[in-house]
Formats: structure tokens, C-alpha cells, sequence
């Protein structure tokens, strides 16, 4: 019994330094992805400041308040463009992510398997039919 207690206490051991190492690489992973994040809005709260003067408040939380790097680029590509700060806020969005595309239902019409299967999950499928 000496030797299965010594081999699970090192598994165990072993376990811990695996979910120790892969907890501070996830850390790090996600405040490298926030102070980039972060970086982005300060540099383009300066930008707007430069190009058109005080930044309003309103647009100061909106741009605070983002948390993808798409739309904050977004914005940056449209800072450029923009001639006025309500131009800016047409070309930007208004802050808000990209118009996602509408997916078909997950109930649509279908045949054949495919037709048992719902948002909810598996339900009775009717009899097969066969030509012949």
C-alpha cells in the first residue's frame, strides 16, 4: 500500500502544477488581451482629443465601455475618415459591434434526420417513408 499512496500523492502533485501552470497562462493570456484593449482606448480617446478638441463625456464612456478589439479598430478606421465628431460616431456605429448576420432557425424546415432535431434536443422522429 506504501507504493500506490507514493505514486498517488506524486500524481496528485504532478496535477497541481499542471493546473497551476495552465491557471497562470490563461492570467496572463487575459491581461495581455486587456491591456492591449486598454492601450487601444486611451490612444484613440487622444486622438479625438487632438484631431477635435475635448473629447464629450458621452463618447468618453462609450469608447470606456467597449470590450472588443474589432469595434475599437473599427473606430480607429474611422477616425481617420471622419471630418467631425458626429461623422465619426456614423462611421463608427456608435461604439456598437458589427451588425451580426441573421442565422436561420435552428428549427427550419428540414428533411429527413435532420428534421427530429430541435433547440431542445432530440425529439420522436416520424416513420421513414420509402419510395418503393
Amino acid at each position: 500500500m506504501g507504493r500506490k499512496a507514493a505514486g498517488y500523492r506524486q500524481g496528485y502533485a504532478k496535477g497541481v502544477q499542471q493546473g497551476l501552470r495552465k491557471g497562470i497562462q490563461k492570467g496572463i493570456k487575459e491581461g495581455l488581451r486587456k491591456g492591449a484593449i486598454d492601450g487601444m482606448r486611451q490612444v484613440i480617446l487622444r486622438q479625438i482629443n487632438q484631431r477635435f478638441g475635448p473629447v464629450p463625456a458621452s463618447l468618453q464612456r462609450q469608447i470606456e465601455t467597449i470590450r472588443e478589439v474589432r469595434t475599437l479598430e473599427r473606430i480607429a478606421g474611422a477616425l481617420l475618415k471622419a471630418s467631425d465628431l458626429g461623422q465619426l460616431r456614423r462611421l463608427a456605429g456608435h461604439g456598437k459591434s458589427a451588425p451580426k448576420r441573421k442565422r436561420k432557425s435552428f428549427s427550419a424546415r428540414r428533411e429527413g434526420p435532420a428534421a427530429a432535431v430541435s433547440k431542445r434536443g432530440l425529439r420522436r422522429m416520424p416513420p421513414l417513408r420509402y419510395p418503393y
